[in-house]
């Protein structure tokens, strides 16, 4: 098998992985987005309706979990998309490719400007802070129901 044979099959296997942790990415924050929006209905359900503070005490503090698992969980695949995206680059420069035929190794001259500052993941990582931040104030709430209905003062 010639070096250049060799190259193409790496950089396409490395593309094949990067696209994978894309759709995986864009699969688990979906299923995560949708778990926590069933999740939070729920909540609200116990908590105003039936009053459980004890319940909801408990389940907010496991969103929180859930929703750190969730972040955390983003943050490992971003690295596993750059990981494979530089490998891309690797691979591109040794096939010597043009610099329009190339997909990373010229990406930020091809690439078009931006129309927000900043990165991708960091916008990401909004939607599971918001949720965090909604658990937090609904923990805080639950805590502050409770220590009212047992009379603590």
């Amino acid at each position: 098998m010639e070096n250049d044979d060799k190259y193409r099959m790496l950089f396409d296997a490395a593309v094949d992985a990067w696209k994978f942790q894309i759709d995986s990415y864009w699969t688990r924050m979906s299923h995560f987005a949708v778990f926590e929006l069933a999740f939070a209905a729920g909540l609200w359900k116990i908590f105003e309706t039936q009053q459980h503070y004890f319940t909801s005490v408990g389940l907010a503090f496991g969103a929180i979990v859930l929703t750190i698992i969730w972040i955390v969980n983003n943050s490992r695949l971003h690295e596993y998309i750059l990981y494979y995206w530089s490998r891309i680059g690797h691979f591109e420069s040794l096939l010597a490719l043009s610099p329009d035929d190339s997909i990373v190794l010229h990406f930020k001259k091809n690439r078009h400007h931006k129309r927000f500052p900043g990165e991708y993941h960091i916008y990401i990582q909004m939607i599971p802070m918001l949720f965090l931040a909604g658990w937090f104030w609904m923990f805080i709430w639950s805590i502050c129901k409770l220590t009212h209905a047992l009379g603590v003062r």
